[in-house]
């Protein structure tokens, strides 16, 4: 999902494949869902596969409701029953079909017993990419002020915007120097290398055990934000004990893969609830959580499928006060410096107690 300012501080969200994937399959049916307002969907392919400014649909108790209590929009919203189609402001993807009416959620579970459901994903979603380069789109992108990338999976986001017209939008933008940001998935596909996560997401202890597992899938040639050259990104750190994933994907990126040297590549972790704020290549932290600035000094000793991980003197600079970082220099003020290793699969640290973050 795309959220644009445009001028006059009006925000369009553009639905262009963002959703978690698998709800592909649901797309070819979301035009039959409503959604009114300055909110465009991208990806309810209807009779003709066109693009459509869908209605605001509800159901005759609400109709009545609504009718009998004249209030504004919001509180029109909150009064819709549970049989009633979503309000205009949730994502198209599978939680929204199961919030539809009946009739339709029974239709959903239908379509998941019959065995071409995946295929009919597939299916929906080259539709939805076919989307991401219609002209609309471009044009909007092109018009903006401010473009976010919304959370979700980004194996969606590789699979349907890269080598698109909508690609090369963004990255106009990017050159117009227009502010751009993402949360979670969106912000993995902002580094020049991402964790593209086409097989599913990885925990540490799998990634350090088995740095070629298959679940390990990096990607580069699509988006690269502004000081993030060299740079893989990822997201929720400490809530999901990242640190140990993060490590193995600079040991991918240094050694067999060979996209980057120990001293040309890095990676950069964000704590939940935690951005990170690039302004001419200096990066400050807002939030509760910290930033982590991770950079090899040396390829890995041993980095081989179906082998644990040896990598050792990976340094990091954790910022987690009113200090700031430079990009480009990678070096930081005010923030706390550590090691790295690990060793046969696991993770150590140079601080006291052992900590990694």
């Amino acid at each position: 999902m795309l959220q644009i300012e445009a001028a006059g501080g009006r925000r369009d969200e553009l639905d262009i494949g963002g959703a978690r994937r698998g709800d592909e399959r649901t797309a070819a049916r979301a035009g039959r869902l409503g959604g009114a307002g300055v909110r465009d969907r991208v990806g309810g392919t209807g009779r003709q596969g066109g693009l459509r400014v869908l209605p605001d649909r509800q159901c005759g108790r609400c109709r009545a409701r609504r009718a009998a209590q004249p209030v504004d929009g919001a509180a029109r919203r909150r009064t819709r029953c549970g049989r009633c189609l979503p309000v205009d402001d949730q994502p198209v993807g599978r939680w929204r079909f199961r919030r539809a009416a009946c009739h339709r959620s029974r239709w959903l579970q239908r379509l998941r017993r019959w065995p071409g459901h995946r295929r009919f994903g597939r299916d929906a979603g080259r539709q939805v990419a076919q989307r991401g380069g219609r002209p609309f789109v471009i044009d909007r992108v092109d018009r903006a002020e401010a473009i976010f990338i919304a959370g979700g999976d980004q194996a969606d986001y590789i699979n349907l915007w890269k080598g698109t017209p909508l690609q090369a939008a963004i990255e106009r933008a990017m050159a117009r120097n227009v502010p751009i940001g993402g949360t979670s998935a969106g912000l993995a596909v902002l580094g020049q290398v991402d964790f593209a996560a086409l097989n599913g997401t990885i925990d540490s202890a799998r990634a350090l055990g088995n740095p070629y597992d298959k679940r390990i899938t990096l990607d580069q040639g699509f988006l690269t934000g502004a000081g993030l050259t060299g740079v893989i990104a990822d997201a929720h750190l400490d809530s999901r004990d990242r640190m140990g994933r993060l490590v193995t994907f600079l040991a991918r990126m240094v050694n067999a893969d060979g996209w980057l040297s120990p001293a040309a590549a890095g990676g950069i972790g964000l704590d939940v609830e935690t951005a990170l704020v690039i302004v001419n290549g200096t990066a400050t932290r807002l939030g509760v959580g910290s930033a982590y600035f991770l950079k090899p000094t040396m390829a890995p000793t041993v980095c081989a499928a179906k082998q644990p991980l040896t990598f050792r003197n990976v340094m990091v600079e954790r910022l987690s006060g009113s200090g700031s970082f430079n990009l480009p220099m990678w070096r930081g003020t005010g923030t706390t410096l550590y090691d790295l290793s690990a060793e046969n699969g696991v993770l150590y640290s140079s601080q006291p107690g052992g900590s990694v973050y």
